[in-house]
């Protein structure tokens, strides 16, 4: 279900990296669906994958505390290559479970669910278990009835987040020349109050601002827009927001988090 709504309201959003959304089958008896993926796809094609986002067991259990939700990491020594860059992922998902739910985050490592052929092939990994571990499944208890809805409801907020995080949510592209990263210092980041944005080569950067937050919803708008004025944030919510800057010849664009 939350695979379905993380589609659902993704569906319209432009992103700079594809999602496949995949539920696999057979996890219990061998993790034969990721493999076969894996085995037959991902390997033969050289599938480029920027993170494989795993939702094994985040049911909870009705009529229990369920307000931590597990992130995990490759700790994994076949190969080690990829566990930094997994462990950076997961600090990443662990930001964003905090920011869009409100559940708490506690960090383990990955195991025995269907990100491990793609941990195996050499790819990075990262995923979400619960932490108040349900005895119910692989039962005939396994009911709608067990289930913590508003639990399940905190992990799907969090995951759309991180999904458009990892996905890189924008705007659409256009012939405007792009100014990069070098060319302007946004700070602090991240902010609290108000955001000042600087050109290092000393020039004014004006034009039409826009700020979105991850849904692609607009809240904040200015049409002539001057660098010599902080931008307030101070009514926006915590989270992570996309700055855009368009004048007649280039367009500076940024994320930034707002705690």
């Amino acid at each position: 279900s939350i695979i379905l709504e993380v589609a659902r309201l993704l569906k319209n959003i432009n992103t700079e990296f594809s999602i496949k959304f995949i539920n696999f089958s057979a996890e219990e008896v061998g993790l034969i669906g990721s493999s076969h993926f894996v085995n037959t796809i991902v390997v033969p094609q050289n599938l480029d994958i920027k993170i494989d986002f795993n939702i094994d067991e985040v049911g909870g259990i009705n009529g229990q505390v369920n307000n931590t939700i597990v992130c995990e990491r490759d700790e994994n020594n076949n190969p080690s290559t990829n566990n930094v860059t997994s462990a950076n992922y997961t600090d990443t998902l662990a930001r964003c479970m905090q920011l869009y739910s409100n559940l708490s985050t506690v960090i383990s490592y990955a195991y025995s669910s269907d990100y491990m052929p793609f941990q195996g092939a050499g790819k990075i990994i990262t995923g979400l278990y619960e932490d108040n571990i349900s005895p119910y499944p692989h039962s005939v208890n396994d009911t709608y009835a067990n289930l913590d809805l508003n639990f399940i409801y905190e992990v799907a907020k969090g995951s759309i987040g991180a999904s458009l995080y990892y996905a890189v949510a924008l705007n659409s592209s256009t012939s405007i020349n792009e100014l990069v990263q070098k060319d302007f210092v946004l700070y602090p980041n991240p902010v609290t109050d108000f955001i000042t944005i600087k050109s290092n080569s000393q020039k004014d950067i004006s034009g039409h601002l826009k700020i979105t937050n991850l849904l692609g919803e607009i809240v904040l708008e200015i049409n002539s827009y001057s660098s010599v004025n902080p931008i307030d944030v101070r009514h926006f919510t915590s989270g992570i927001y996309y700055l855009e800057i368009e004048s007649d010849d280039s367009r500076i664009s940024q994320k930034f988090i707002v705690r």
